[in-house]
């Protein structure tokens, strides 16, 4: 059930979001953090980030993928908890002062209102079940939300790997 598997990348694409501070330039090559703010490097912040994006994707391959529809929902609804809980863990993370602007705008808000599109889809999923509209449920699981909202390019270039890796749905 390909389409199903394409709702990973979104879920967990929008766990690999992070705190931010409405201060801070947006330099992408920032990797020194002021030892008086409190604030970690850069390398620091990616490790701490594609650590939590790792245990996220452990969580995800545990789960096993429905082979019946009426499996759907529940699967749907882990997913989202996975993903919830990763960005959970990833909200706690304070990003570099010079690069939190940045974060904020091509990442992290972004991801959350992927995680919200994700939300919205297990609710419509959970309604679908509960209804009996296997129609419906059919309609769902061949087009659940996959295009991803974050910058996969400035990620990238920032230096994600397991955490845009999850999030890029184009493969």
């Amino acid at each position: 059930m390909r389409p199903v598997l394409l709702l990973v990348p979104l879920l967990l694409v929008s766990a690999c979001s992070g705190g931010s501070s409405p201060e801070g330039s947006s330099s992408q090559g920032s990797s020194s953090g002021s030892p008086s703010s409190g604030r970690p490097d850069k390398s620091t912040y990616l490790a701490q980030a594609e650590e939590l994006c790792a245990q996220g994707v452990a969580q995800q391959k545990k789960l096993v993928a429905p082979t019946a529809i009426g499996d759907f929902a529940p699967y749907v609804q882990q997913l989202v908890q996975v993903a919830a809980t990763t960005t959970r863990g990833l909200t706690a993370l304070t990003p570099p002062d010079a690069d939190s602007a940045q974060l904020r705008a091509k990442v992290l808000d972004p991801l959350q209102a992927q995680l919200r599109l994700a939300q919205t889809f297990a609710d419509e999923v959970q309604a679908a079940t509960k209804d009996n509209d296997q129609a419906a449920l059919g309609r769902l699981a061949l087009n659940p939300p996959t295009k991803a909202k974050a910058d996969l390019a400035f990620m990238r270039s920032y230096g994600f790997s397991t955490c845009v890796d999850a999030a890029d749905t184009s493969n």
